[in-house]
């Protein structure tokens, strides 16, 4: 679910959604990759053959705080409000069940001396369907959001509140998933989904014309918010995998081979407040600064002209395949074994590929319970891994030509 511009924040899960956190850190197996470090896995809960749900609310402000040597409290102008449901039950029983979630977040924070105070509103939902089809097999349904709202994102004593940025953003997740016992030894599983992202960013008055003013002295920006922004951040994946369970075969193996494939685009336009054209239109723009001193310019009044080449697009694939057996050689002693192979691709705005990656990930470890108690346990790995970067990567090595004129003048243009 994370962001892939950033590889960071992508979809906000409601805590009483969640029935498991698995934390798999170094040593993780060959069907594990996309990271160097660790892997989340989040399974949200399932509807059952009966109904259960959860109520929940939580507030929090200044109110509630303390003034102490080095901090009054009645300078920290500070709410959250959090208020989440959820519920899941039957639909068909023993056949067909959903569950839902949903949670309301409001913050506000006024930064010391600020005339305008910052508020986030934003909410996080997700459901579940899940299909008992027939015996042998299970389809899920699944889909997650966390659309937000943030005004006054930039709030602060240096900012007139004509000045203020508003930033809206979500994220959108939606996917199917279908387990099948082939037999009793073999298991297939496939899953298909898509994120949805973007992150906007313009003045809070909405007022794309008028350009900004900052003064070098008093660090006040007034007049307008100097820059607009506009991103949508996409991805499509599919993966597929076979598990087969052998016994009596030098030990019990649990063999797993996958294939994995993600496209992601990244759609995007940033320029400043002011352009010709609207919102990032090609064009140019300028902003202007006031009472400059002399290691800025010799001049009072200083003016930077920006050009944008409009909306640019971004894309990558990644594609996957792995292999791994975990082999219990004997009842105190599991040997895993595994390879993966991961191919990473990135074009830039143009269509040039700007990156091409390719590794081959050995996978090994064993644990050995040495008194077969599970107290004292000796585990050992080696692995490679890859990290293959974001879309930021292709977006730092765009191709345009986009300068940055500056002006100066002794004459004022304004207040």
């Amino acid at each position: 679910t994370t962001d892939p511009l950033t590889s960071t924040w992508g979809i906000i899960y409601n805590f009483d959604s969640i029935a498991e956190l698995e934390f798999v850190t170094s040593g993780y197996e060959a069907e594990f990759g996309r990271a160097t470090g660790g892997i989340v896995n989040v399974l949200t809960k399932s509807g059952g053959n009966q109904f259960n749900g959860t109520v929940d609310a939580r507030y929090r402000g200044d109110s509630f705080q303390e003034s102490g040597d080095h901090f009054d409290a009645s300078e920290d102008d500070t709410s959250y409000q959090d208020y989440s449901v959820t519920l899941g039950g039957p639909i068909v029983r023993d056949k067909l069940w959903f569950f839902v979630a949903y949670e309301y977040i409001n913050t506000e924070k006024t930064p010391s001396n600020s005339p305008t105070t910052r508020q986030f509103t934003g909410s996080n939902y997700n459901g579940k369907l899940t299909w008992q089809a027939a015996q042998r097999w299970r389809l899920f349904g699944k889909f997650a959001g966390s659309p937000a709202d943030i005004d006054n994102d930039n709030a602060s004593q240096f900012v007139a509140p004509e000045a203020t940025s508003l930033q809206t953003q979500s994220a959108d997740v939606a996917s199917l998933e279908l387990n099948g016992a082939l037999t009793d030894r073999l298991i297939w599983n496939t899953v298909a989904g898509t994120y949805r992202g973007d992150l906007d960013s313009v003045p809070m008055s909405g007022d794309l014309v008028t350009p900004s003013h900052a003064n070098f002295t008093t660090y006040r920006t007034t007049r307008n918010h100097n820059n607009q922004q506009y991103s949508e951040r996409n991805r499509t994946d599919a993966a597929t995998d076979l598990t087969w369970f052998v016994d009596d075969f030098g030990g019990a193996h649990e063999f797993k081979v996958g294939v994995q494939y993600s496209g992601t685009e990244f759609r995007a336009a940033n320029c400043a407040t002011g352009t010709t054209g609207g919102a990032c239109s090609p064009g140019s723009a300028g902003y202007y600064y006031f009472d400059t001193g002399p290691e800025e310019s010799p001049f009072p009044v200083l003016m930077y002209e920006e050009f944008t080449a409009g909306p640019q697009e971004y894309n990558g694939t990644l594609g996957t395949a792995y292999l791994q057996d975990s082999w219990r050689v004997a009842p105190n002693l599991t040997v895993k074994l595994g390879f993966r192979q991961e191919n990473v691709a990135y074009d830039n705005n143009v269509g040039e590929q700007i990156a091409d990656f390719k590794m081959f990930q050995p996978r090994i470890g064993f644990a050995w319970d040495i008194t077969n108690d599970a107290k004292n346990v000796v585990r050992a790995s080696f692995g490679r891994f890859m990290d293959p970067a974001s879309l930021a990567l292709p977006e730092i090595l765009s191709v345009g030509h986009e300068p940055l004129y500056p002006w100066t003048s002794c004459m004022s243009v304004g207040p």
